[in-house]
């Protein structure tokens, strides 16, 4: 957290979207400065603590939503590491896979800005791992009433919070269990879900005649006349960079034995899907906005980093610091063509640590 604050902060205080978070903060309680630009109310509960704190103490919001911000960067790695567990039962690849997701530029670049990015990623993870955690019991109508309702809050965080409902939805759907417990699942599910969106959507309209749908609408006509760039593709990559290897070896393997893998990897591949389908939805296509789906890539790239044994630690370190470097390098020089090299470099760290632990260039390993 601490190289990440240090290496970014030339960025973290010229964002555009931070002044409207402050404002949105101010504005919920009623504060000088106050105002709400790109429909910041709508997702009132990344507000509140800034807007409360500066309302009680006088203390800037934008200090506190770092403050906010740093207490969900911990969350996130720290249930990221017990969701991981929960399918693999591996210390080993539970601290190999949460370095992985905390060692990509988004969760480097955003986590300690003044946004609310890093909320809505805690939350659609902590939805994922209440899922695999609970939908599998009996008599759990509770439990499932909590992972909606998680989901829901976390919409009121951010918007990236969906995943969690979607896994969820996803999950219950493969499910071996009858009709029936399905369809009793998904209601209780809703339930949890729809209480805190509603709430929130009736008070917002009422109090300040915005809502979610409004902010929905206004974000495509915004974008009405923009044409297709190549650098939208770009912003895709850039979710992982150089970790894009093991999630495209581990589709291939899916691919080839999607029978034979187990019921958590497909509901990550199928969430995935899903999520890329509704991506239209919201017009915006930036990296920190594609990276919500990190956690489904990650399940999915499970297979292929075990496969790497006692070489993969050092493998997911080695990309953190590629990925890092070259985002700082990218961002303080606009340096251009440097996400070639480093994919490049990166694959021949691949090849050589591939080399040495067959003893001979054999990748078949990977593929069975």
């Amino acid at each position: 957290m601490l190289t990440y604050w240090f290496l970014f902060d030339f960025l973290r205080w010229n964002q555009y979207d931070s002044p409207s978070f402050v404002g949105g903060a101010r504005m919920l309680f009623g504060l000088d400065g106050g105002y709400d630009f790109q429909s910041r109310l709508t997702k009132p509960l990344a507000l509140v603590v800034p807007g409360l704190i500066e309302y009680l103490f006088g203390i800037k919001p934008s200090y506190i939503f770092i403050m906010q911000n740093v207490i969900f960067f911990y969350l996130t790695g720290i249930y990221l590491f017990k969701l991981i567990f929960l399918i693999s039962k591996s210390f080993q690849l539970s601290l190999t896979g949460m370095l992985l997701y905390i060692f990509c530029q988004p969760f480097a670049v955003y986590t300690l800005f003044i946004l609310s990015d890093v909320t809505g990623w805690f939350f659609g993870i902590y939805a994922i791992y209440l899922s695999i955690k609970y939908i599998n019991k009996q008599n759990n109508n509770f439990n499932i009433i909590l992972i909606g309702f998680t989901s829901g809050i976390g919409m009121l965080f951010k918007e990236s919070a969906i995943i969690g409902l979607i896994f969820a939805i996803i999950y219950i759907m493969l499910y071996h269990i009858t009709v029936k417990n399905k369809i009793h699942k998904l209601f209780y599910l809703f339930v949890g879900f729809i209480v805190p969106v509603a709430i929130s959507f009736i008070i917002i309209s009422h109090v300040f005649h915005d809502s979610i749908i409004n902010r929905v609408l206004f974000a495509h006509k915004a974008v009405s006349g923009d044409t297709f760039k190549f650098t939208e593709l770009k912003q895709i990559y850039r979710i992982l960079d150089v970790y894009w290897f093991f999630v495209i070896v581990a589709i291939i393997n899916i691919i080839k034995n999607f029978r034979k893998i187990n019921l958590i990897s497909k509901a990550a591949i199928l969430s995935l899907l899903f999520s890329s389908v509704l991506m239209p939805v919201w017009p915006y296509y930036s990296d920190r906005i594609l990276f919500m789906v990190a956690p489904f890539l990650l399940i999915i790239s499970l297979t292929t980093i075990q496969k790497f044994d006692k070489y993969a630690m050092f493998l997911i370190i080695a990309g953190g610091v590629i990925n890092i470097i070259t985002t700082y390098i990218i961002y303080k020089y606009n340096y251009n063509g440097l996400l070639y090299i480093s994919g490049f470099t990166y694959f021949l760290l691949l090849v050589l640590i591939i080399y040495i632990k067959n003893k001979n260039l054999q990748i078949k390993f990977l593929f069975k």
